[in-house]
């Protein structure tokens, strides 16, 4: 859910960006766009480019770059910085995006296949309102930056979860040389 944090948060802090910026709401609206662009082209190019990897060292690499990014949004101090920001951000955010789906995809079958993507789609709404609502709510109760400051945190810890909590104590492991991921189970 913390991913979609990254997508959503500077959605309701667009007049806040506009004023501390000196820009227009137009411009502001620029920051959305900015990560929507590659959100919307990339995931093609990353599906096929990342179909050979591990999914899950692809999410905890990503997270780990989301929360500098994040880290980065809240220290610029000029509106092209933070357009720049938003731009990294959108070229990261389909690489976690299809990192999560590829291992659903992978890790399971049948009704487990469709228990997991619905949690995945769910998160992506809960993601995007609580996103929302809290970069609004730590903005008013402290300072925008605050917000970035707290996701890149989660995103950091969280990344650094990923590897130790197995559902089922299954695993992929790379087979040989090649680049085939098979499922296989640790009973350990």
């Amino acid at each position: 859910m913390t991913i979609f944090f990254v997508l959503y948060a500077p959605q309701p802090l667009l007049a806040e960006f506009a004023e501390q910026f000196n820009v227009s709401a137009s411009d502001a609206g620029m920051l959305m766009s900015a990560t929507m662009l590659p959100l919307a082209i990339a995931p093609i190019c990353y599906g096929l480019l990342l179909a050979k990897s591990n999914p899950l060292r692809i999410l905890k690499w990503t997270m780990l770059l989301l929360a500098l990014s994040s880290l980065a949004f809240a220290s610029m101090t000029s509106f092209s910085g933070l357009l720049l920001t938003r731009l990294v951000q959108g070229l990261l955010l389909p690489a976690a995006l299809t990192a999560m789906t590829g291992y659903i995809g992978q890790q399971f079958s049948g009704s487990q296949l469709k228990r997991n993507m619905s949690l995945y789609i769910g998160s992506t709404i809960a993601g995007g309102y609580f996103g929302r609502t809290l970069a609004a709510n730590f903005t008013v109760w402290f300072e925008w930056q605050s917000f970035y400051y707290l996701n890149a945190l989660l995103l950091i810890v969280l990344a650094f979860s990923i590897g130790t909590a197995r559902t089922n104590h299954q695993y992929f492991t790379r087979q040989g040389s090649g680049t085939t991921w098979h499922h296989s189970s640790n009973h350990a």
